[in-house]
């Protein structure tokens, strides 16, 4: 039998997210992990609906694939009410994730809940050029879809004019455009009886490139002015979340002074919500985005894998932020990978600054030593076999080749296949010891994953490479 018949990739991982095209697809959220940093975005979402004083304009920076999209994607269908394709979906996380902000949000005898009808979302995602026209174009395909009531939305059919005359060579009057959205916003909330709208602006960066190479052409005062929209009256009359890979004023640093300061009055209009989280969340992200089927097969995976994730605790090469049940739990939900192998993955991706994307990258690789040809194996119920940290290290070295040689980590990759390379005649059982010290080493100090004569015990698995440790 394949492994692939027991266990497999929950499909939302085998893409990159798109706001634009997933937000109709209950699919692209289902499987999605709502890790501590989420939820307290959401509660400061809370604080807004009720009404406390507060930011309404922020700022989600992280680096390159720490899943902040897929966090937007989550927030989008949950703040939509029940018109979002994943509503059932994301409010299920919410419930498991977060109960008592579940209770806040989604009680709809509390005035401070997300209404039925929900957010209207203006879902933005950057490009090389101007921020006007994308948001104008957004607003005109996004409220149809909310609502089929354009008709009574007399600012949205003045914007459809502001779009037919930008088309024919009419500049944008920024400020009218936004006093437009205060307005629709106010007439959407009359006629649908629902939240405020919420714009949404992924990869806000290439807006900001662009501005930052053409600064006479810009209109990134834009975003002042929609930031400033928001903190306007007591009840709420917009929201606006941008997406960076990092900091608002990294993009301005070639500019002259007068127009560097000029951006950093902007940035002052938003709230910075860094969006990075610990490996140990990354290992319940993996633990999510592998299925297993009820069987023998998976059942011994998951024995084996719990009582080796045991004297791991017992080691102490847990995440301090979990309990012994908790760690074998998500170590389990892991198999097929081997419970080092998972440990070392997400600190790998964490230290590679790629996290969620290298993580997806390695889950769907189809190359000679990823995950998706490791499931295609033929398996015995009787003896499971684990992705081992040798095979980790494998796939590191054919995906990042080069790359791994830079940064701090470079020398010391380096050396593991300088040894690899001058001893050939090595038997497989000792290259795979080479490799997972040359791993674990590579890692460095994460909790006490170091390459201790009980944990290469535990990591290379049969006697007689056990033997070899000896």
């Amino acid at each position: 039998m394949r492994l692939n018949e027991f266990i497999g990739i929950s499909p939302r991982y085998t893409r990159s997210v798109s706001l634009e095209r997933d937000v109709e697809d209950a699919s692209a959220v289902a499987g999605y992990v709502l890790t501590p940093i989420g939820v307290d975005f959401l509660r400061r979402v809370h604080r807004v609906l009720a009404n406390t004083p507060g930011p309404r304009a922020w700022s989600i920076t992280g680096p390159y694939g720490s899943g902040k999209s897929a966090f937007v994607l989550f927030l989008v269908n949950l703040l939509s009410g029940a018109r979002a394709a994943g509503a059932a979906e994301t409010q299920k996380m919410l419930k498991s994730a977060a109960p008592d902000l579940a209770s806040s949000l989604l009680d709809q005898r509390r005035s401070d809940s997300i209404r039925p009808s929900g957010f209207c979302p203006v879902l933005v995602t950057g490009t090389a050029g101007a921020i006007a026209p994308a948001l104008l174009e957004a607003i005109l395909r996004d409220v149809p879809k909310f609502t089929s009531k354009t008709q009574r939305l007399a600012a949205f059919q003045t914007l459809a004019g502001i779009q037919k005359a930008y088309t024919r060579g009419r500049s944008i009057d920024l400020s009218h455009l936004v006093a437009l959205i205060r307005e629709l916003t106010d007439q959407l909330r009359r006629v649908e009886k629902c939240h405020v709208i919420v714009v949404v602006v992924d990869e806000l960066g290439k807006f900001l490139e662009f501005a930052a190479h053409r600064p006479d052409e810009n209109d990134i005062y834009l975003l002042q002015l929609l930031a400033e929209a928001t903190s306007a009256g007591v009840t709420p009359s917009l929201l606006l979340i941008t997406v960076l890979h990092q900091a608002f004023d990294q993009y301005a640093s070639g500019l002259r002074p007068v127009l560097r300061n000029e951006w950093a009055k902007i940035q002052g209009r938003f709230e910075d919500v860094a969006f990075q989280d610990p490996p140990e969340q990354l290992l319940k992200v993996i633990a999510g985005a592998i299925l297993q089927s009820p069987g023998p097969l998976v059942s011994a995976y998951r024995k084996q894998a719990s009582a080796v994730a045991e004297k791991m605790y017992e080691l102490g090469c847990a995440p301090p932020s979990v309990n012994k049940r908790q760690f074998c739990e998500v170590m389990a939900s892991c198999a097929p990978l081997h419970p080092i192998t998972a440990l070392a993955l997400a600190r790998l991706c964490r230290k590679f600054g790629q996290n969620q994307r290298s993580l997806f990258s390695f889950l769907t690789s189809r190359n000679a030593t990823g995950m998706t040809t490791y499931l295609e194996r033929e398996v015995s119920p009787d003896a499971p076999a684990f992705f081992r940290p040798g095979e980790l290290f494998d796939y590191m070295s054919d995906a990042l080749g080069g790359g791994l040689s830079v940064g701090e980590a470079g020398p010391r990759w380096a050396e593991v296949i300088a040894t690899l390379d001058a001893h050939q005649d090595l038997s497989p059982q000792e290259s795979e010891l080479v490799k997972v010290i040359g791993l674990l080493n590579i890692i460095g100090p994460y909790g006490k994953l170091r390459p201790s004569l009980e944990l290469l015990r535990l990591a290379l698995g049969t006697q007689e490479t056990r033997r070899i440790c000896e």
